[in-house]
């Protein structure tokens, strides 16, 4: 459980962090921003990726484009979700 909560964490500050270059660059609050970065992610287009040393994380594109790869994401970006949704 902790580590979900950990990861939920992580994956909030990776949020806002693209969420701040997306607002910077667009007509768009941070606000918005953020809600429309989780949004992706809930959604399976984005997808949570270790580094090789596995010390940093970062957002990719699901490898494929299919609606069952997009679902496949989603369902492994869900823990997260829920343990953000706990905190």
């Amino acid at each position: 459980m902790a580590e979900n909560r950990d990861d939920a964490m992580l994956v909030d500050a990776l949020v806002r962090f693209v969420a701040e270059k997306v607002a910077q660059e667009g007509e768009i609050s941070l606000e918005a921003a953020i809600d429309r970065v989780w949004a992706l992610f809930m959604s399976g287009e984005l997808e949570l990726v270790p580094s090789a040393d596995g010390e940093q994380l970062s957002f990719a594109l699901p490898s494929g484009t299919s609606r069952a790869e997009r679902q496949a994401v989603a369902r492994q970006n869900k823990r997260i979700v829920q343990a953000r949704r706990r905190r």
